[in-house]
């Protein structure tokens, strides 16, 4: 690329990023969504926020609806398709508090394929826990809720979802440590 004038690291970087986001937003959706349903829920999901934050406590279909100008039939489409999706921030991963980021490793001139193998680990040892505890997990690491609006979001108290989580990294640091998933 030199030769052309374009320094190749800044367009290789572009370049792989992009087929990254690409396959992760092809692949991370167990069934086809409409698109307008994908763009739709990221608005959803502010509004289910910002209500929350107004009314302190979750909102219902109908105050969602009214609140985006959207019919019941489409709210309820944009909340269903929400759960055809599963996806987690790579950088949420970790347990350590000196392993690197994805976004370090791919700036980094060091071949870390040891901690994206941990991260592989992990994502696959989450996906043996209980349906519940992945829920509480990603709510709490992906979505950075706090344990009382997780609580509000799955009708428990902020007590349960605190023993939930509780049990759920115990579990996690159990099964990576175990010699069958490393």
């Amino acid at each position: 690329m030199s030769r052309l004038g374009i320094p190749f690291e800044p367009y290789a970087m572009k370049s792989m990023l992009g087929h990254m986001k690409n396959y992760l937003r092809d692949k991370s959706w167990y069934i086809q969504v409409p698109r307008r349903i994908k763009e739709k829920g990221a608005l959803v999901q502010h509004a289910i926020d910002e209500l929350t934050v107004i009314m302190e406590r979750s909102p219902n279909v109908n105050e969602i609806a009214e609140y985006l100008d959207l019919t019941m039939e489409e709210t309820i489409e944009v909340l269903a398709g929400r759960e055809c999706c599963h996806y987690v921030s790579l950088d949420s991963l970790s347990q350590e508090e000196s392993a690197a980021t994805l976004g370090e490793l791919i700036s980094s001139d060091a071949d870390d394929y040891d901690t994206v193998e941990k991260r592989m680990d992990l994502q696959q040892a989450i996906s043996q826990l209980k349906e519940q505890e992945q829920k509480v997990l990603l709510l709490a690491f992906q979505d950075g809720q706090s344990q009382r609006a997780i609580a509000q979001t799955l009708g428990v108290s902020q007590m349960s979802v605190s023993r939930i989580q509780k049990r759920a990294t115990e579990k996690l640091k159990q099964m990576m440590s175990n010699s069958s998933i490393l």
